[in-house]
C-alpha cells in the first residue's frame, strides 16, 4: 500500500515478562505449525480479535516476542489478551473463509470490521418478472435478478434510474404483473395502489399495468437499459438520435428538445468512460494508498474492456499497524458486496505478497462460484491502470482530508507552529475560513467553515446567500465585504472578569458616579438616588454610569449612558450592550462626539435616536445621539457570536484587502488575525506585508491551512450547486398565487407538461382551479 511519506511510525518494545500471563505461555507451547484461525480473548471471555495464519505457532508467537514492535492498537490488544483459542484448517483458503465468518458473527472490537451493506447502493434489475423494474437496493439478494454496483453515492444511482426511465419508460410500482396474452395482463397484488400511476400520465412509463405494451417489447427496452448499465451507451445514443430527428420532422420541437437533453446527458456519461482497458478483459483494478490513519481503495470495475464503475472505499488503518490486515479486511468486504464477478483482481505487488496469492484466489473462487485470478502486474497497460487507480485513491484522500486526517503531531503543536510562522500574539484555537462561489454571476453564495483546536467543527459551519450582488454580477471583493460584515456584527464580547455591572452599593459609588456625570456635563434637576443608577466597576473603581430618567408620557424609563472612562475603547459599545442585556433596561441613548466612529455605532446595532423627550435638552446637547435597543430576535447560531482568533480568506491580495477593510470597522479588530491563501502556489498573505509568509505547503501548518481552505471551497461549492439545481427544477407554476403543490401535481398529472396546460381549454382547467386562478394562470403562461 502506498504510504503517506509524512507519517512517522512509533516503535515500542514489548516486555515479555510484564505482559504474558501464564495461560498464554501454555497456549503458545501448544500451538500447532498448521494453517488455521486464532482467537484472542479477554479475561471475561470476550472475543477481542480473530486472525488467520498459514502457520499458527509462528504467527501468534510473533505478537509476544521480546523484540516485537507494534502499533498502539496491537499493544492494547496484547495487554488485554488473557486467553488464546484456535481452529485448525486443511488449507489457508479455508482459514480465510472461517476467519471471515467469525468476524461477521462475533464482531471483535480489535478487528477492522466490515461496513454494513446499507452503506452502498446497487442497481437492481428484476429480470425474473414479466415486466422488470430498475430500482435502488442496499443489498444483493439471490432472487434471479441482475445487480450492478456497488455505488457509494445513492444520489447518483437515483439520478441514473431517472435518466433511464426517461429513455426506456419502465415501471416504478411494485405490482406483480403477468401477461396472459399480448395486450392482456393480470395483476395479483393491487392492494391500494391506483394504476396507471402519474408516471404514465406524464409520459415516463409505458403502462404495462394496463396492457399498453407487450411483454416482448417491454423486455427489449429493459435489455437496452442493461446494456447501458454495463457501459454500452452506443445503442442508447443511436436510439435517442433517431427519436430526436423523428420528433423534429413532425415539428414536435418541444419533444425533440427533451430528447436532445437526454442525448446530451447520455453522451456526457459515455465520454467519462475510460477506454484504456486492454484486450476487452473483465477485472477489478484495486489501487490503494495509506494516509491520515486510513486506507483508501479505489476500484475500477472493468467489464468487456470498459470501466463501468469507479468508486473509492475507506477503512481505518492506523500507522504502525499491519497494512496487509487492512487489505485482507477490504478483500473480505469486496467479496461480499460484488454484484458481478470478474475474472481478475489486479492489485499491487508492493502491498500484496506473492505467497498469499493462491489462498486468496481460492477464497474468491469459493465465494463467487467462478474462477478468480489475482494479477500483480509490474509493467504494461494493466500496470498503468493500477497506477491510475492509486492516483484516484490518493486524490480522494487529499480532497476529503478534513474528514479523515489525524495528525502525527498533536493539534496543539501544529497550532503552535502556525502561531510562530504567522507571528501571532496568541494560538489560533478558533479559525474561520471564507470562500465565495457563483455560477457565471448567478446563485452567488459564501461559506464559513470553522476549525477549533485544529479539527473541523461541522456544527459551526454556515452558508450565506449574497444580498448585495445583482444577478449576473461578479464581484468577489464586494461579496467578501458583505459576508464578513454580516458575520462580525453578531459577535458578543466577553466582559473582562474584573468588570461588573451593578447598582451602587456604597456611598462612595454614588459620589463617584455624580462626579462622572458632572465631568460629562450632566446636571440633573434633582439629586439622584441609588435607584437611578447602574454603574460599571473595574474592581473597586467606578468607570461608567448608566443614569435613569422617567418619561411620564410613556410611563417608561429612558436611559442615558455615559461613556466608560477606561483606556481600552474597544469595549465601549460592548459595555453598552451588556448593560442592556444584563439589566431590566430596554434601551440606552448614547452620544458620540467622534464622527469617525458613527459608522461603527450603526454596524454594531445602534440607530439614530430620532425624536427625543424635551427634557433631554436640559441635560446636554443631543447632536449625534444614538439609541441602542435590545435585539429583537435571538441569534440562532452560536457560531456567529464567538470571536475568532484567525480569519482565513480563500484568495489573494485583493480578497485580503476587502476583508481587512471590513475588519477595520469593528471595535475588536486588533484581536482577530487575518490572512489569505492563494490557490495557485498556496501562498499565504498578511495585511501590511508585500511578500507572502514563508510557510512551506508540505509543513504541518501549511497542510492545516490548505485543509481549512479546501473545506471552505467544498462547502461553498456544494451549497451553490444545490441552489442552482433547485432553481433549475423550479416550475413556472410555483410563482402563480393560488397554485400549491397539490394543485401543481394535479395539473401536471392531467395535462403532462406546461405546454399541455397552456393548450388545455378553460373548461378543462376549471375542473382543477378557480376562475380567479385561471385568469392569472393564462396571464403567466
Amino acid at each position: 500500500m502506498k504510504k503517506d511519506t509524512d507519517s512517522s511510525q512509533s516503535k515500542k518494545e514489548l516486555s515479555r515478562e510484564k505482559i504474558i500471563p501464564e495461560s498464554i505461555v501454555k497456549a503458545l507451547k501448544a500451538l500447532p505449525s498448521l494453517p488455521g484461525v486464532y482467537e484472542m480473548h479477554s479475561g471475561e471471555g470476550e472475543t477481542l480479535y480473530v486472525g488467520k495464519a498459514k502457520d499458527l505457532k509462528k504467527r501468534v508467537k510473533s505478537y509476544f516476542q521480546k523484540s516485537a514492535t507494534h502499533g498502539a492498537k496491537t499493544l492494547k490488544l496484547i495487554e488485554k489478551t488473557e486467553d488464546l483459542r484456535w481452529t485448525e484448517t486443511t488449507s489457508e483458503t479455508e482459514a480465510i473463509i472461517l476467519e471471515s465468518n467469525l468476524i461477521k458473527e462475533k464482531k471483535p472490537k480489535f478487528n477492522i470490521l466490515l461496513r454494513d451493506d446499507k452503506s452502498y447502493a446497487y442497481f437492481s434489475v428484476s429480470i425474473q418478472e414479466d415486466f422488470p423494474r430498475i430500482t435502488l437496493v442496499r443489498r444483493i439478494v439471490k432472487d434471479g435478478g441482475l445487480y450492478f454496483g456497488p455505488k457509494v453515492s445513492s444520489s447518483s444511482v437515483r439520478a441514473t434510474i431517472d435518466l433511464l426511465r426517461d429513455i426506456f419508460f419502465f415501471r416504478s410500482t411494485n405490482l406483480e404483473i403477468k401477461e396472459s396474452e399480448p395486450g392482456k395482463v393480470t395483476i395479483k397484488n393491487p392492494g391500494n395502489i391506483k394504476y396507471p400511476c402519474i408516471n404514465f400520465h406524464i409520459k415516463k412509463c409505458s403502462g404495462p399495468c394496463i396492457g399498453n405494451i407487450s411483454k416482448e417489447e417491454y423486455r427489449s427496452r429493459i435489455a437496452e437499459a442493461v446494456k447501458f448499465l454495463k457501459g454500452d451507451t452506443g445503442g442508447v445514443l443511436r436510439d435517442l438520435e433517431s427519436r430526436m430527428k423523428e420528433a423534429a420532422q413532425k415539428q414536435e420541437f418541444e419533444k425533440a428538445a427533451r430528447i436532445r437533453d437526454l442525448y446530451l446527458s447520455v453522451r456526457s456519461i459515455s465520454e467519462k468512460q475510460i477506454v484504456s482497458a486492454p484486450d476487452e478483459f473483465s477485472a477489478d483494478v484495486i489501487g490503494a494508498v495509506q494516509k491520515f490513519a486510513h486506507a483508501f481503495f479505489h476500484v475500477f470495475q472493468i467489464r468487456d474492456g470498459k470501466v463501468i464503475n469507479s468508486e473509492t472505499f475507506t477503512l481505518p488503518c492506523p500507522e504502525g499497524e499491519d497494512a496487509l490486515e487492512t487489505l485482507s479486511a477490504f478483500f473480505r468486504e469486496h467479496a461480499d458486496r460484488a454484484a458481478d464477478f470478474p475474472k481478475y483482481l489486479i492489485v499491487s505487488g508492493e502491498i500484496f505478497p506473492e505467497a498469499e496469492r493462491e489462498s486468496w484466489e481460492g477464497f474468491f473462487t469459493r465465494s463467487w462460484g467462478t474462477k478468480a485470478e489475482i494479477s500483480l502486474p509490474k509493467k504494461g497497460k494493466r500496470f498503468d491502470l493500477l497506477k491510475l487507480a492509486e492516483k484516484n485513491a490518493e486524490a480522494y484522500a487529499v480532497r476529503n482530508a478534513a474528514s479523515f486526517i489525524k495528525h502525527e503531531e498533536s493539534p496543539e503543536k501544529n497550532l503552535e507552529s502556525l502561531q510562530k510562522a504567522l507571528g501571532l500574539a496568541k494560538i489560533p484555537k478558533r479559525m474561520e475560513c471564507y470562500d465565495i462561489s457563483h455560477f457565471g454571476g448567478t446563485d452567488t453564495v459564501a461559506s464559513m467553515v470553522v476549525f477549533e483546536n485544529g479539527e473541523a467543527k461541522n456544527s459551526h459551519y454556515r452558508h450565506f446567500k449574497l444580498q448585495t450582488i445583482e444577478h449576473g454580477e461578479v464581484d468577489d471583493f464586494k461579496s467578501m465585504e458583505e459576508v464578513l460584515m454580516r458575520r462580525l456584527r453578531h459577535i458578543k464580547r466577553v466582559l473582562p472578569a474584573s468588570y461588573k455591572i451593578q447598582k451602587p452599593i456604597a456611598k462612595e459609588d454614588l459620589v463617584e458616579s455624580l462626579k462622572i456625570l458632572k465631568r460629562n456635563g450632566v446636571r440633573p434637576k434633582k439629586r439622584p438616588t441609588k435607584d437611578d443608577f447602574f454603574i460599571l466597576k473595574n474592581e473597586k473603581r467606578v468607570v461608567g454610569v448608566l443614569f435613569r430618567f422617567q418619561w411620564e408620557k410613556e410611563s417608561e424609563y429612558i436611559r442615558w449612558f455615559m461613556r466608560p472612562e477606561i483606556s481600552d475603547e474597544r469595549y465601549d459599545f460592548f459595555l453598552i450592550a451588556k448593560c442592556v442585556e444584563e439589566s431590566d433596561l430596554n434601551k440606552i441613548f448614547v452620544k458620540e462626539e467622534n464622527p469617525d466612529r458613527i459608522d461603527e455605532l450603526i454596524n454594531f446595532g445602534f440607530e439614530r435616536a430620532g425624536e427625543l423627550p424635551s427634557f433631554f435638552k436640559d441635560l446636554a446637547t443631543i447632536d449625534n445621539l444614538f439609541v441602542f435597543k435590545k435585539f429583537g430576535k435571538k441569534i440562532k447560531h452560536e457560531s456567529l457570536t464567538i470571536l475568532p482568533d484567525l480569519i482565513v480568506i480563500d484568495g489573494g491580495k485583493g480578497q485580503l484587502g476587502a476583508a481587512e477593510k471590513v475588519l477595520n470597522t469593528v471595535p475588536f479588530a486588533r484581536e482577530i488575525a487575518l490572512i489569505s491563501i492563494a490557490k495557485k502556489e498556496e501562498e499565504i498573505f498578511m495585511p501590511g506585508k508585500k511578500q507572502p509568509v514563508d510557510i512551506k505547503k508540505e509543513s504541518p501548518e501549511g497542510k492545516l491551512l490548505q485543509r481549512i481552505r479546501d473545506e471552505a471551497h467544498r462547502f461553498a461549492l456544494a451549497y451553490q450547486q444545490n441552489l442552482r439545481q433547485k432553481r433549475q427544477q423550479k416550475s413556472v407554476l410555483d410563482d402563480i398565487p393560488g397554485i400549491g403543490m397539490k394543485t401543481k401535481k394535479e395539473l401536471l398529472r392531467k395535462f403532462g407538461s406546461i405546454a399541455g396546460i397552456r393548450e388545455a381549454s378553460d373548461e378543462e382547467l376549471l375542473t382543477i382551479v378557480s376562475k380567479k386562478v385561471l385568469q392569472v394562470l393564462r396571464q403567466q403562461l
